[in-house]
């Protein structure tokens, strides 16, 4: 009768030959989830950056909105029978406009567009001059 022992080393095959073959099994697994960890949380940092630029965006047209509808309203209640288009002073806002129209002697709507081919006005107010003093 063999024993196991000597049968094993007769193919080639020892205990810790087979055991060497499970830790580099294991390793490459664990090289695998950590490498699959690591594409997770660069695409969670992409997707982090891309909505903090969103949301730069929108906080900047809305503040540049804000600074023409103020800049149209000076020049509305200077000359009160303005009509036309005001843009921005600056060159990162180009793009956005203010349109003036007097609507009556005392009226004047303002309308405020974030860019160029815009439809829709981001601001849009009919203001009574007489009110300011």
């Amino acid at each position: 009768m063999l024993s196991v022992k000597t049968n094993c080393r007769r193919n080639g095959f020892t205990a810790s030959r087979s055991r060497r073959g499970a830790v580099m099994l294991l390793c490459m697994l664990a090289a695998v989830v950590i490498a699959g960890a690591v594409l997770g949380l660069a695409r969670s940092h992409q997707q982090t950056a891309k909505r903090i630029e969103s949301r730069r965006a929108v906080v900047q047209a809305t503040e540049m909105s804000s600074s023409l509808y103020q800049r149209a309203l000076v020049v509305a209640r200077n000359n009160p029978s303005f009509s036309g288009r005001i843009d921005p002073m600056t060159k990162s806002a180009l793009g956005s406009y203010a349109l003036v129209s007097p609507v009556s002697k005392t009226e004047t709507a303002i309308s405020v567009y974030a860019y160029d081919k815009a439809t829709v006005p981001a601001v849009h107010a009919v203001v009574d001059l007489t009110a300011f003093p």
